[in-house]
């Protein structure tokens, strides 16, 4: 194998950190980038949960408080649910 001459392994060096110190920059800012996108996407998907999670439980509370009905209150002793009266219907 050939010896390298005294400044060679030095100039390889200078000539890969210039060719790879901005390879590595725009990698490293595509990389940021990349990561607010992501971020970004896990706040909405964070806020539509807490929405969806909102909306099951004001259902909830509502049905807890509106969805039984008592007829004759001094003959039943238990209220019932108002899906179990009310039936869907096909209009058309």
């Amino acid at each position: 194998m050939p010896a390298n001459p005294a400044g060679a392994d030095t100039m390889i060096e200078t000539v890969v950190g210039a060719i790879a110190a901005p390879i590595f920059e725009q990698l490293w800012k595509l990389g940021a980038g990349v990561f607010v996108e992501i971020k970004k996407q896990n706040s909405k998907v964070d806020a539509i949960n807490k929405l969806l999670a909102a909306s099951k439980r004001y259902e909830q509370r509502y049905r807890d408080r509106h969805g039984q009905i008592k007829v004759m209150p001094g003959l039943m002793k238990q209220a019932v649910p108002l899906e179990s009266i009310y039936s869907g219907m096909q209009v058309g």
